[in-house]
């Protein structure tokens, strides 16, 4: 960034230079900068993804409610507009950009298992499973099948 007429004095008297500051921006655990953009990968579990709901988002600003809708896929992005870095000469402040990836349970009980087994098996459809579907049509000729 320069500063006009903030630098050292000239020589015999002559007027000052430009002062030049150099910004370096730290990487950040959660948040990383696109412009005046804001990026945050957040999880969120199996069952807000299915059924939707509210949380609570992290900003450079402070918290936020985001709506989650309901049959949300891994890795959507979602938009809060106004929650990103504000521009350096006026102007609209920035988005945050929300990339969502779903966490599956590492360990579950047999009570859970075997509810999420006849939960599977009521959904395995092509209309409740539409990416699974278009996947194994294109894989068939890989199969065997045709």
């Amino acid at each position: 960034m320069r500063v006009s007429n903030e630098g050292e004095g000239g020589l015999r008297g002559g007027r000052t230079g430009d002062l030049y500051v150099f910004i370096h921006v730290r990487k950040h655990n959660i948040f990383h900068r696109e412009g005046n953009d804001i990026i945050c990968e957040m999880p969120i579990s199996y069952s807000v993804a299915v059924l939707g709901g509210i949380v609570e988002v992290p900003t450079i600003s402070g918290k936020a409610k985001m709506k989650i809708p309901a049959g949300t896929q891994n890795s959507t992005i979602l938009r809060l507009k106004g929650k990103g870095v504000p521009a350096l000469r006026g102007g609209a402040r920035g988005s945050m950009h929300v990339k969502i990836f779903i966490e599956v349970p590492g360990h579950i009980s047999r009570e859970q298992k075997s509810l999420l087994e006849k939960f599977d098996e009521s959904l395995n459809d092509s209309k409740n499973n539409p990416l699974k579907t278009q996947f194994e049509n294109k894989a068939k000729p890989f199969l065997g099948d045709k």
